[in-house]
């Protein structure tokens, strides 16, 4: 198990890059927090 890691991304694009490079990595079983104000990319990180 690995500590929190925390990443603040400047824009959609960035946010999205990060997405694809980690979504091959991702198992059944991980957790990841989104956490940040309305607008700000969550969903679009986890679509």
């Amino acid at each position: 198990m690995e500590g929190p890691i925390t990443v603040q991304l400047p824009d959609l694009a960035a946010t999205e890059r990060l997405a694809a490079r980690l979504a091959p990595a991702a198992r059944p079983g991980d957790a990841l927090l989104l956490q940040g104000p309305l607008g700000a990319g969550k969903s679009a990180f986890a679509r």
